[in-house]
Parts: C-alpha cells; structure tokens; sequence
C-alpha cells in the first residue's frame, strides 16, 4: 500500500511540473498596480504595448509580427515589448495560447475589467477602444506615439 501512495505522489508531482507548461504564450494575470509598477521599473529601454483581443483576425496576424521583432536583437535592445490582452474571457485567451504554438512570448491579461480602465488613466494612455492597439513609450514612459497602425507600419515607428 505505501508504494501505491508513493507512486501517486511521485506521479502527481512530475505532471503537477509540466502541467504549468504551455505550447504556446506565457499567460500571466496582472492588476493595474503591478503592470504600471513593471512599466516604471523598466527604465533602460523604449516600450511598445501592444493591445489585442483573440478574437480579432488582425490582431492574431500583427502579433505574429510583433513576435518577429521581439527576436530581432536591434529592436529587443531597444525596446521591451509588452503583450497585453483586452480579452473578457479567460478560457477563450487559455485555449488561444495553447494553440499558438509558433510564439513563445508573454502575455499580460487583466482578471478583472475594471483593472483595464485603471490602468489606462494611471498611464494616460488614451485607448480609443480599438484593437489591435499600440503604444510607444520612451525611457521616461512619457508617450511618443499611440493608435491603432497598418500592420506593415508599426517597425517604422520603432526604428
């Protein structure tokens, strides 16, 4: 009997590990607070949000590219890229990541949507309800640029 429960700890704890393992997109739950704190404390680089819901067809396509560019090393230099989904349904965000297998990237998500709207006037982005949506901020996280942009003009903002 106590190597029948053994092996049930044994087999719990190595699934438990790859159990938190994803295919696709690093999903991580985030508050107003700490995404304005993870904004401020990024001090040596640029940062580019980008806004999207899985739903929209040309946010899908324009963070494949975004991916793209968070691998070339002259922009990740430059700028710290910052994935965040406006999605109101988390398991809908889950199965998207899962099923993304191409990207390997992070992506912020609010539990709660009223942490959506905290974060906007914390930041003084003006988010016009628009998606896919993009916003440079420079070393001080002043913005220099936000709106919605064509899908093939977004690296010429960030070169």
């Amino acid at each position: 009997m106590s190597r029948f429960v053994l092996y049930v700890i044994i087999f719990v704890s190595v699934t438990s590990l790859f159990a938190n393992v994803s295919n696709g997109f690093e999903l991580e739950s985030i508050t107003s607070e700490k995404m304005n704190k993870l904004i401020n404390d990024e001090r040596e680089k640029s940062k580019l949000l980008y806004f999207f819901t899985t739903w929209c067809y040309e946010c899908n396509e324009s963070l494949d590219q975004i991916s793209k560019m968070q691998l070339d090393n002259k922009l990740s230099k430059k700028y710290h890229f910052i994935n965040i989904s406006l999605d109101d349904n988390f398991k809908k965000l889950e199965n998207y990541s899962k099923n993304n297998e191409k990207n390997k990237f992070k992506i912020y998500y609010f539990k709660q949507q009223e942490e959506i709207g905290k974060f906007f006037i914390n930041t003084k982005i003006n988010y016009d309800n628009a998606v896919p949506y993009y916003c440079i901020l420079d070393r001080n996280n002043d913005v220099i640029i936000e709106r919605y942009f064509e899908l093939g003009d977004i690296e010429k903002y960030l070169k």
